[in-house]
């Protein structure tokens, strides 16, 4: 039988010849790699001050309308700075970010707070603004998006099995994609300088809210600037399914009592932004006291790591105050 050549030995015989070019070529192109990541940052802030927003929002909860209005104001465009899509997860590139950072720009992912999106927003100087929405609105809305048959989410793996469900969709979803949904709005509960804004604020009332991040944002936009870029995105095409504030009536009490359920394994959270009132859990107190449930405690200083981090971690008192624009 004959002997495979150790690894060492085929190392050698690659750096022979076109080998030892081809090597030599990888080698540069990594370094060149690394090279551009880091200095990126600091040839951007030579540039002058940019804005780079960070729009990280809940699957259907009107993101790429807010996009599209963002990036319609004075000197603002559109960016995609992840590497992920269909199912990949969304998380931010860091070689999209040294590209797209010599330039103002709003990119919109479902991308969740951890130690990698820190240290993504603090090297390259990105400004965050979380999107939410009433969870039970957007699990039903959710739940029209598969039955049309967009069937790649990050948040749950579905199958044509799944896509053939009838009314147990809706139990898919719960079941399947709110702990993603929950997991998104604890992690950023942990960002000291994320903006937060709720869709309902959003539909009601379009201009105050944009001027409101224009204001908290450091943007340059005039109330005409406004305007008009809200009538812009209204002639483009969004991923709007209905839209209606409300549809979460369509969802059972067993299956609304799950997600609080879910939720109150985070009890010192509030989550009145995304529609889980203190009052409401009934279904999760039902379902607890079936399962001998018991909530565990977590502190956020742990939940992100943060305690390992420069950035420090916002008091309990300033996430009771979570700064959803009005």
């Amino acid at each position: 039988m004959t002997r495979r050549p150790s690894p060492a030995a085929r190392r050698a015989a690659a750096c022979t010849g076109s080998g030892l070019v081809a090597l030599c070529a990888s080698t540069a192109v990594r370094a060149a790699q690394r090279y551009i990541v880091r200095a990126a940052p600091r040839l951007q802030r030579l540039g002058g001050r940019r804005h780079r927003i960070l729009l990280a929002c809940f699957p259907k909860s009107g993101s790429t309308w807010l996009r599209t209005i963002l990036a319609g104001l004075p000197g603002m465009r559109a960016a995609w700075i992840s590497e992920g899509a269909g199912r990949a997860e969304q998380e931010l590139s860091a070689h999209r970010l040294a590209g797209a950072g010599f330039h103002d720009f709003v990119a919109q992912h479902h991308v969740r707070f951890h130690d990698g999106t820190r240290r993504q927003i603090s090297r390259f100087g990105l400004k965050p603004v979380v999107l939410v929405r009433d969870i039970f609105d957007c699990l039903v809305s959710l739940a029209d998006h598969l039955r049309s048959n967009w069937s790649e989410l990050p948040q749950a793996l579905v199958t044509p099995e799944v896509l053939a469900l009838d009314d147990e969709l809706l139990d898919f979803v719960v079941d399947m994609a709110a702990p993603w949904y929950i997991d998104f709005y604890v992690s950023w509960l942990s960002c000291p300088d994320a903006v937060l804004v709720r869709y309902e604020d959003l539909v009601r009332d379009p201009p105050a809210v944009v001027a409101g991040l224009v204001r908290r944002l450091g943007l340059e936009a005039s109330a005409t600037d406004i305007d008009r870029a809200i009538a812009a995105a209204a002639t483009r095409p969004v991923l709007f399914n209905q839209g209606i504030v409300g549809r979460g009536a369509a969802l059972t009490e067993a299956q609304r009592g799950r997600i609080h359920r879910q939720a109150s394994y985070y009890p010192t959270a509030d989550f009145t932004a995304i529609g889980i009132h203190p009052g409401g859990r009934a279904g999760a107190d039902t379902a607890r006291r079936a399962i001998r449930h018991n909530p565990i405690q977590i502190a956020r200083s742990l939940t992100n790591s943060c305690d390992r981090s420069p950035v420090k971690c916002p008091s309990s008192r300033t996430h009771e105050t979570s700064g959803v624009l009005r």
